[in-house]
């Protein structure tokens, strides 16, 4: 078995996504609200389970993905362990969507009873992708009231369409007029 072989994901499979959906979180800029040193928003990134993100201040605890231009994004996946991290592990969360962050709008919540595994949160509207610029993550409450809270993993999937070529690839797109594309990216 090749290295390859050995660390591929099938993201469709683990999170119940279609064929057409890809993983976009390499495209966008992540931030969190606060971290303890050493388990800050590089753990949510880095595909190992046993690193956490850990929030440290005041409730709510936020997840913010950032991306150049506006994305179709479907869903959002994270990973958390109840046998592990107990009173961190989050028991309710909601996913906020928007331009900027002036104008966030939350659009589901979810209660999470001792949860184990990947979590995922479809992102539609009107039975359709969310097109934004930001999502954000909201840890809203913990396990038997635990102040600051562990996520283990974090993905965002969006249709393959939309999905953003590297920094290095970037071109107007045919047609478009310099204006239209001014107004197309997050400054």
């Amino acid at each position: 078995m090749s290295d390859d072989e050995a660390t591929f994901v099938d993201w469709q499979e683990v999170c119940g996504l279609s064929g057409d959906s890809v993983e976009v979180g390499n495209d966008a800029l992540w931030t969190v609200s606060s971290c303890k040193p050493g388990s800050g928003v590089e753990n949510l990134r880095d595909d190992d389970r046993s690193t956490v993100w850990q929030s440290d201040g005041a409730q709510p605890h936020t997840i913010s993905v950032y991306f150049q231009k506006r994305t179709f994004v479907e869903c959002i996946c994270f990973y958390v362990d109840f046998d592990e991290d107990e009173t961190y592990t989050p028991s309710r969360v909601c996913v906020k969507v928007g331009s900027m962050p002036s104008d966030t709008v939350a659009i589901t919540a979810k209660d999470l009873e001792q949860p184990r595994g990947w979590i995922t949160i479809p992102l539609t509207e009107n039975d359709r992708p969310c097109h934004v610029f930001i999502v954000e993550l909201c840890i809203l409450a913990n396990h038997q009231n635990g102040r600051d809270t562990h996520v283990r993993q974090c993905k965002v999937f969006a249709h393959h369409d939309s999905s953003l070529p590297s920094a290095a690839s970037r071109e107007p797109q045919p047609g478009a007029s310099r204006p239209s594309e001014w107004h197309s990216t997050l400054r």
